[in-house]
């Protein structure tokens, strides 16, 4: 087994669904048409060489994605960037 494959994937795709879940809701449509195109040709081009590997890490990357929004999303729901109640506290505050 490649163990490094499986860990980059586990890395990198938890990172990509885990910024989809922490993106502003206008910005969610674009950045998940980006995954869905970045995980195709990635995949398409490295699962004939390593499938095995790639679904384990594929699998654990949505496990630790679900596992951060149980834990820390659901408490700390993503913010409107066009909210008035969001402060920029700067030196003089």
């Amino acid at each position: 087994m490649a163990w490094n494959y499986l860990f980059g994937v586990l890395v990198v795709f938890s990172l990509l669904w885990i910024i989809a879940q922490r993106i502003s809701a206008r910005h969610q449509r674009m950045f998940r048409i980006f995954i869905i195109i970045f995980a195709g040709c990635w995949l398409w081009w490295r699962f004939s060489l390593f499938p095995f590997e790639m679904l384990l890490g594929l699998v654990g990357s949505l496990v630790v994605s679900f596992l951060f929004w149980l834990f820390i999303g659901r408490y700390n729901p993503v913010g409107n960037a066009d909210d008035e109640s969001i402060t920029v506290i700067g030196l003089d505050d």
